[in-house]
């Protein structure tokens, strides 16, 4: 395209080029203010689909007047190939941040009230953003950008998910959104607690080595601990992320608004006042398949269960075997006494093996283990070697045996070899 994109504009340089859009700085011929012109790739006009998207991210952008937010001041069609001018943000995102930086408490507190307050905004004229991720969060030297409002939703006046569009980014998205069905702002609210949590960790809440295990993560899978990542936050403020990745809609915060009320209360907790917070600890609780009522008739196998998880967090090991007929509790023994670990902040990983099912030597064993090195994200053997030997040196010379389980995948017996 020529230096002049429109009678309009004058462009003076390359700012970047991504997926759907080449972006310029340019001169508004009008005003001589200094804009940033999105162009919809020439290759790409020709797509229904993502001309909308384009079009749709320009209308949000001209609708919504946040600070927190890219304004877009106009949009139309230069040479067959549609526009918008936009505010010119200088800065960093917070995907290039993250690379290079670790934030501290403040920082992430700081930065997730700016977050919470733009995209409250959003919500407030019940747009729906369905892509908040750290790319699209520029930040600057005055606060937070958010951008790219391409996938966004008017709940008022949208019907489902158009077919065949990409509705978020993987690892951020909501469940809703992995398995495609309608989504409303706790879908937001959701994708920003995973930057929270990325924010404070270092690491993605949800993950995986393939797409399928990262939905399935989102689907059925709790987050680590933050004190589990040897990270030093409140109590409180692990609850408000916690309640963020909620699984249900119903049981996260419904909007950015309610989760800024409780991101607000922490300059109080870190003061050392007391707090009552939307979120409570009963957020850490894991959610049972099926509807649970109280237990009752197993005060004794509760009770052994019970001193065995004692035991464990004096530094006692001990094994106690749950055996028995199909369908007479086992299960939910097994939960209570997983429950009972969570609320003492234990970590707690189930292996199973089932009567007259295929399997392998010592598979519940094995299945613990590895749930216990994924969630830790060690994903090859050098990194699990330097754990055994920093935490448990008597088993180094046992590598190449953790090695076997870890990296099992046929199906076929394993024999181990002391």
């Amino acid at each position: 395209m020529a230096n002049n994109a429109t009678a309009n504009y004058t462009i003076t340089k390359l700012l970047g080029r991504g997926g759907m859009a080449e972006v310029f700085e340019a001169i508004d011929t009008g005003n001589q203010q200094i804009v940033a012109l999105k162009l919809l790739l020439p290759h790409l006009v020709a797509e229904d689909i993502i001309r909308k998207r384009f079009l749709r991210e320009a209308k949000v952008g001209m609708e919504l007047d946040h600070p927190g937010i890219v304004k877009v001041f106009d949009v139309g069609e230069a040479e067959g190939r549609p526009y918008m001018a936009m505010e010119l943000v200088k800065g960093k995102t917070l995907e290039e941040l993250l690379k290079t930086k670790c934030f501290d408490l403040e920082q992430c507190l700081g930065t997730s009230l700016k977050i919470t307050d733009a995209l409250a905004a959003a919500h407030q004229k019940k747009i729906v953003h369905r892509d908040i991720k750290p790319r699209n969060i520029m930040v600057t030297d005055t606060g937070i950008k958010i951008m790219d409002f391409g996938l966004a939703r008017i709940l008022e006046t949208s019907s489902i998910t158009d077919q065949h569009e990409i509705i978020g980014t993987l690892y951020y998205m909501s469940p809703e959104q992995a398995i495609g069905i309608k989504v409303d702002e706790s879908s937001d609210v959701f994708s920003l607690g995973v930057v929270l949590y990325q924010m404070l960790t270092g690491h993605l809440p949800f993950a995986g080595e393939h797409p399928g295990a990262v939905i399935h993560a989102i689907l059925y899978s709790d987050p680590l601990r933050i004190s589990e990542l040897g990270k030093s936050v409140p109590l409180e403020l692990e609850q408000v992320i916690f309640k963020t990745l909620k699984k249900k809609p119903q049981l996260r915060y419904h909007t950015a608004a309610d989760l800024r009320t409780d991101l607000s209360k922490m300059h109080y907790v870190l003061q050392g006042q007391p707090i009552q917070l939307l979120a409570t600890e009963e957020i850490f609780e894991e959610s049972p398949r099926g509807i649970y009522s109280r237990l009752v008739g197993r005060e004794r196998e509760m009770s052994a269960l019970e001193a065995a998880l004692e035991k464990m967090l004096k530094g006692e090991s001990s094994v106690i075997l749950v055996s028995g007929e199909a369908g007479i509790g086992k299960s939910r023994l097994v939960w209570e006494l997983g429950r009972k670990a969570k609320e003492k902040q234990a970590r707690y990983l189930l292996g199973r093996c089932l009567f007259g099912e295929r399997g392998y030597p010592y598979q519940p064993v094995i299945e613990v283990l590895r749930d216990y090195f994924a969630l830790k994200g060690f994903k090859d053997p050098d990194a699990v070697d330097a754990f055994i030997e920093e935490k448990a040196e008597h088993l180094s010379a046992r590598g190449n045996i953790i090695h076997s389980l870890l990296l099992f995948q046929s199906g076929q017996p394993i024999t181990l070899i002391n």
